[in-house]
């Protein structure tokens, strides 16, 4: 302090006083808040040796400018809006001496001489107090939580995201893949995983329980250097912030000019654009298991693509978004899963072994290990089976299996030579189901049983070549079954001798080895019962169902279903076609009956056309189409004629060749034939 007048609270109040100003008013000269003068007539607070020299000056008691000095014997003038770091030198000098021991009123008694140093040295002498750590870093971990571009992208492979756990078991132990981002006690260097990041790689709820499903864990955590980094420009958001929460208090004083609220502006904005940018730079160590079962940590390599991406396609991670083969889920498949000898083994632990064993690839999607295995049952590359509580057996092959018994963890896939299937799908059974099962247009039972006899091996199609498949076996009281049941749903048809069953109960005794077992026949339509198309059937005008189905038979060389002939006197009697000639005969009946069922063509709305019996009342619809539309017709021919086989309904394409006025040129009425005959025959519907 200065010889001449030495600090007191009685001086300053004494000086104050005499000067007849008020507390604000001495402020006001000072650049300080009548709230610190207050402080120092009270004698809570000490003015630091610059505002002491300013209320000397200001109130006439020592005019003269304050040395400063350098060390060396000389003296150089302090200019607070010249050089930073002497500056800050001083301040932290001044405050040493005076015991201000981050004391955050310092800053703000010292340093309103200018505006421009008041805020610089505000902001470092929040950098420098200890006791804002904590706040610094509940700040970052805030900034952290609102970073969605630490995990963006991560979603979208079905992966489990994780921002900030606290605890280990708050990453699941499960088959699912996890990328968790890390707290700060996390932080580690390239190749030195801290022992934090370690422990959330190997344990669950503690040492005693180790995490299973290692291989399917991803930490992210900040850098040692990087960490410290981020702290800093947050210190310096927050100081920055704490600055203007003053200057807006003082604001509401009126003692605060616009100099320094714009300056204020400016450095709040930058510093709150270089919080994010100092995050995403920090954190970028990548935490996992190894080859060799042992936590690594490598330094990712930022650029402008999402972080999650960048870890994806840098080989060091080992991470796999593309779904595998189920031929290399087999023994002499590329990934090892199974032991010598072992003919079987759990879904669960198939589905699980990449999350488990570290020499293979982190799977990003578990669900696609599943949806592998259930393509390759269905591809028919093994056997699916489940043995419940109860000791009952359920198999799969070529057919997939139900959600609740994929749910369950009993469920084994079984290597083919080895499984033996205790059910027959009844869909299995009709043509083109069953690879090489189908030689011809009929096979017999016999023919059935050996294909599941255990010693067939067929050729697959493989998309470009053939590769042998093993045939499972099964017994055949299971074959028999499933034929059965096919017959009955539709699947199969059955001849066997002059009985031929389809849609109908297999009676005992009807299924033999030489038993013909033929795809579904091709319905009858309600058309062909008439006398134009049934002559032989019909005398006097009339015929019996009987001699339809006889008739029926005899034109297409099979013995015809029953079921069949019911259907299609059913549908003519519906359309108007037929009616009972006699109301004392029975309809409908069963084959037994059938003679005694007679039927005429109907009088009502018939003419003759063709010699056929048609209805006379037609619908019809007719709009005209454009070039682009003549193929869209071809796209849906097949459709047409399902719907005119189902409803009986006449087809008929109509084509107009509009040349205007004139007569239409031969050569071109030639080529529009042509074209047309070549576009029927490209559909199917040329003659």
């Amino acid at each position: 302090m200065s010889a001449d007048l030495s600090f007191s609270p009685e001086v300053i109040r004494q000086v104050r006083r005499s000067r007849g100003w008020t507390q604000a008013e001495l402020a006001d000269r000072l650049g300080t808040t009548n709230v610190t003068n207050s402080r120092w007539e009270k004698g809570r607070v000490r003015p630091t040796e610059p505002l002491w020299r300013r209320f000397l000056e200001v109130t006439g008691r020592q005019p003269q400018a304050a040395p400063v000095s350098s060390g060396h014997g000389e003296t150089i003038p302090m200019d607070f809006t010249g050089n930073g770091r002497l500056v800050r030198a001083y301040i932290q000098g001044e405050r040493l001496v005076y015991g201000h021991m981050a004391n955050p009123e310092f800053a703000a008694e010292t340093l309103r001489i200018d505006p421009l140093p008041h805020q610089r040295i505000a902001v470092y002498e929040r950098r420098q107090m200890e006791s804002q750590r904590e706040l610094v870093d509940s700040r970052l971990l805030e900034v952290v939580k609102s970073q969605s571009k630490l995990t963006s992208g991560a979603g979208g492979f079905g992966v489990r995201v994780h921002i900030l756990p606290e605890a280990p078991n708050d990453i699941e132990d499960d088959v699912k893949f996890h990328f968790a981002v890390m707290g700060l006690e996390a932080a580690g260097e390239s190749d030195k995983p801290s022992s934090e990041a370690v422990r959330f790689l190997n344990e669950t709820t503690g040492a005693a329980k180790p995490r299973v499903y290692r291989n399917a864990v991803v930490l992210y955590t900040p850098s040692r250097d990087g960490l410290e980094q981020s702290r800093a420009v947050v210190a310096d958001l927050l100081a920055w912030e704490q600055v203007g929460s003053e200057l807006h208090e003082q604001q509401q004083q009126g003692s605060v000019d616009a100099q320094r609220l714009q300056r204020l502006a400016v450095e709040l904005d930058k510093a709150k654009k270089r919080t994010p940018d100092a995050i995403r730079q920090a954190w970028s160590i990548v935490v996992t298991v190894g080859r060799d079962n042992q936590p690594h940590a490598f330094k990712l390599k930022l650029g402008d693509e999402p972080i999650f991406a960048t870890i994806k396609n840098d080989d060091r991670g080992r991470l796999q978004d593309s779904q595998v083969s189920a031929d290399s889920l087999l023994p002499d498949g590329p990934y090892d899963l199974w032991k010598a000898g072992e003919s079987f083994r759990r879904v669960k632990d198939l589905a699980g072994a990449f999350a488990q064993l570290p020499h293979l690839p982190k799977m990003l999607n578990a669900d696609a290990i599943l949806d592998t295995l259930v393509e390759g049952c269905v591809a028919g590359e093994f056997v699916l089976k489940l043995t419940r509580p109860d000791r009952s057996v359920r198999t799969w092959w070529r057919r997939r299996p139900d959600e609740e018994a994929l749910r369950d963890p009993d469920l084994e896939v079984v290597l083919t030579p080895h499984a033996e299937l205790v059910e027959l799908p009844p869909g299995l059974l009709s043509p083109g189901n069953a690879p090489g099962l189908w030689k011809e247009d009929a096979v017999t039972l016999a023919d059935l049983e050996a294909y599941f006899g255990g010693d067939t091996v067929v050729q697959v199609d493989k998309g470009g070549y053939e590769e042998a498949q093993e045939v499972p076996k099964a017994a055949p009281g299971t074959v028999e079954t499933a034929v059965k049941t096919a017959v009955e749903e539709g699947n199969l048809w059955l001849i066997s001798g002059q009985v031929s069953l389809y849609r109908e109960e297999v009676p005992a005794g009807i299924l033999t080895a030489d038993s013909q077992l033929r795809g579904a026949p091709e319905p009858i339509r309600a058309v062909d019962l008439l006398p134009a198309v049934l002559e032989k059937a019909w005398e006097g005008g009339k015929a019996n169902a009987a001699g339809l189905h006889r008739q029926l038979s005899a034109q297409r060389g099979l013995p015809l279903p029953w079921t069949l002939v019911d259907d299609a006197v059913n549908m003519a009697m519906t359309a108007g076609f037929l009616t009972q000639s006699s109301p004392r005969d029975t309809w409908p009946c069963g084959p037994g009956q059938a003679q005694h069922a007679h039927f005429q063509v109907t009088d009502t709305g018939a003419t003759k056309q063709g010699g056929a019996q048609v209805r006379e009342t037609r619908y019809t619809h007719r709009a005209p189409v454009d070039s682009s539309q003549i193929q869209d017709i071809g796209d849906h021919i097949a459709d047409l004629i399902k719907i005119q086989q189902e409803h009986n309904l006449d087809l008929n394409l109509y084509f107009e060749l509009n040349a205007g006025t004139k007569e239409p040129d031969q050569d071109l009425s030639e080529e529009a034939k042509a074209a047309l005959k070549e576009w029927l025959d490209g559909v199917g519907l040329g003659r």
